[in-house]
């Protein structure tokens, strides 16, 4: 949805973004469904920005030095779920990997950096035993929760030049 709402100039608007984040709860079925609603015009996602399938994935995997973790399985915002349904989107995102990746690790980037303690709770509750967040720089401070680990961001629309000075 987040590509398919974006001004190809502008990016995505501020407002469509918090409504589809906080009220749609970052569901992407209801929020193209509101979007189709409103009449707000609706993009073919450009190559980059389409979800992988199973044969990408596996060519993925046979790279050296790629690992893979868990994102969830419908990337709702989970901030706004509660426990049982923040449970359920990770651990069948966890399912399927132990299938197709058995190798994945046990760690849960949060769809769009936001997490609550319901979230928390169900990626403790999983055994999961790292889970990253946009916001808190680079490094995880001294004590903080290993669920709760910044993790670098790479927004749409980074040049390669902008890439490299995040890294750098």
């Amino acid at each position: 949805w987040w590509y398919r709402l974006a001004d190809p100039i502008r990016g995505l608007d501020a407002a469509v973004r918090t409504h589809a984040l906080d009220t749609l709860r970052g569901e992407h079925v209801g929020i193209l469904s509101w979007a189709r609603a409103r009449g707000l015009p609706l993009a073919e996602p450009a190559p980059h920005a389409r979800i992988s399938d199973a044969e990408e994935l596996a060519g993925a995997l046979a790279t050296p030095r790629i690992t893979l973790g868990l994102h969830t399985w419908s990337h709702p915002n989970l901030a706004r779920l509660d426990e049982d349904e923040a449970r359920e989107e990770i651990g069948r995102a966890r399912d399927w990997l132990a299938t197709h990746a058995p190798h994945a690790r046990p760690w849960l980037a949060f769809p769009y950096g936001q997490h609550a303690p319901p979230a928390l709770r169900a990626a403790a509750s999983l055994g999961l035993t790292r889970a990253f967040r946009i916001e808190g720089g680079w490094m995880r401070a001294a004590g903080a929760p290993p669920l709760e680990s910044p993790r670098l961001n790479v927004p749409a629309g980074l040049s390669e030049r902008g890439f490299l000075l995040r890294v750098s």
